[in-house]
């Protein structure tokens, strides 16, 4: 079952969004407990965020938990609106 979480208020690292929570997409796209059937979400995952009123985002079709640039962009990346999924 594909994941998405958002978030809008005070800037926030992508960190603090996607990662730190004990809830947060990368905890659930791999222990996901409310499933009877698979826990697993391996098929990519996505993120939005807004810089100066512009949109960016950045994806990739490998689990999350394998993407090597993740944990630098989720240490410099602040935005006061998130969007993130997990697919499974």
């Amino acid at each position: 079952m594909c994941r998405i979480a958002a978030y809008i208020g005070p800037p926030i690292t992508l960190k603090q969004f996607m990662l730190q929570p004990s809830h947060s997409l990368y905890r659930q796209s791999w222990d996901a407990r409310e499933l009877t059937e698979t826990r697993i979400s391996a098929d990519g995952f996505g993120v939005v965020w807004q810089k100066n009123e512009q949109l960016y985002n950045y994806r990739n079709t490998c689990p999350v938990w394998q993407d090597s640039n993740l944990p630098a962009l989720a240490e410099n990346l602040n935005s006061g609106l998130w969007l993130g999924n997990v697919r499974s």
